[in-house]
């Protein structure tokens, strides 16, 4: 199913999730992320924050919240990492960015 494509409430958690991952990336190296498989699980989510862990624990299935690798995919997401995600991103916004700025 395309949760993107027909805008579903699952799609709004996604994307808020992924702000609080660039939020704290902004601020640490890394971040351990734990993103459930399932939609019914994307939805029982209370606080996006409750996925993301900044432990400097090198092991990755660590998360403070109990998730086990049956119900979520974790990840340990660096700064880097990002970047080079939103790479082609940045890289798209820069002339726009500049004739906003020189008119």
């Amino acid at each position: 199913r395309n949760y993107w494509k027909h805008g579903t409430q699952v799609a709004d958690v996604m994307v808020r999730t992924a702000e609080a991952v660039r939020i704290k990336l902004s601020t640490h190296r890394f971040v351990n992320v734990a993103l459930p498989f399932a939609a019914e699980d994307w939805l029982a989510t209370q606080f996006v924050e409750d996925m993301i862990d900044t432990n400097p624990s090198n092991n990755p299935s660590y998360h403070p919240k109990g998730v086990s690798n049956e119900t979520h995919v974790l990840y340990k997401m660096t700064r880097k990492e990002m970047e080079k995600v939103c790479d082609d991103l940045i890289q798209a916004l820069v002339n726009p960015i500049r004739e906003a700025c020189l008119t």
